[in-house]
């Protein structure tokens, strides 16, 4: 099988080939034993409690795969409409939503989405329609989440590495708003996000993740963690970067600004 017919647009049915190999070749799940910590439904209720927001909705989506499968994206979009979860969704509001595994980040580029725009989201991101294929022909849970979306994330969100139970560096999550990255801010962004790390690990019990986090106001707060290895390592570009320049903040540029072991 050619990867070309991999393609979500190329795909008409999730038979169990075509899903495996599409989960294969993505590159971007973990093994589920070693992925289920990371899955929203097993984040425990301290690191649940470290998010300021909440899920307005959690809906089952075994109903909207086998709907996408047999009948297409209308018939799937208009069963996730019709769900009572969603009734309570303002029609003019945007929100953030993302699977219990991921988000999807590389249909939507972090766009927040109206509820109309869901199910296509969901359907042409191979993000989220290859954790769909996987999820189900495994017989694994699958969820979406519904947050409402937090305006002061803007472009002052950051992604941390955690290797060793260490927080090891630092990465602008996405481009503008503050570039050139200064020293000092450098150091400022790194001491919020060390002073969140230090929240966020006792919570999670992992040695090995990525964590997102915004600044607002000088204090760090937390979004998500996400597999270490497997996560984008933004404007670092690979994880060797990373490791080999542990105490570094990285930025759009590519600029490095290292951090740990100056005073802060």
């Amino acid at each position: 099988m050619n990867l070309d017919d991999l393609k979500v647009e190329n795909i008409k049915e999730l038979t169990p080939d075509k899903a495996d190999l599409l989960y294969r070749s993505m590159h971007a799940m973990l093994a589920p034993e070693e992925d289920r910590a990371f899955r929203l439904e097993n984040w425990p209720t301290e690191l649940w409690l470290l998010k300021e927001q909440q899920p307005f909705a959690k809906i089952p989506m075994e109903r909207f795969i086998e709907l996408l499968e047999q009948k297409g994206e209308k018939a799937a979009h208009t069963w996730l409409m019709d769900r009572r979860e969603m009734l309570g969704l303002a029609t003019g509001k945007r929100y953030f939503i993302r699977l219990n595994t991921r988000s999807p980040k590389d249909y939507t580029k972090g766009r927040p989405l109206a509820p109309r725009e869901f199910a296509k989201a969901l359907a042409n991101s191979s993000r989220t329609f290859g954790d769909m294929a996987m999820l189900s022909c495994e017989g694994e849970p699958c969820f979406l989440y519904v947050f409402k979306h937090d305006e002061r994330c803007g472009q002052n969100e950051w992604r941390a590495f955690v290797k060793g139970g260490r927080m090891i560096a630092l990465t602008q999550y996405t481009p503008g708003g503050f570039s050139p990255l200064t020293n000092a801010f450098a150091r400022h962004a790194w001491i919020a996000m060390e002073e969140l790390f230090g929240r966020v690990h006792p919570a999670f019990g992992q040695q090995d993740y990525v964590f997102d986090g915004y600044i607002h106001n000088g204090r760090a707060h937390f979004l998500e963690v996400n597999p270490y290895g497997k996560s984008d390592p933004c404007f670092f570009l690979s994880y060797e970067n990373i490791e080999a320049r542990p105490g570094q903040v990285a930025c759009q540029g590519i600029r490095y600004v290292e951090v740990e072991g100056e005073e802060l």
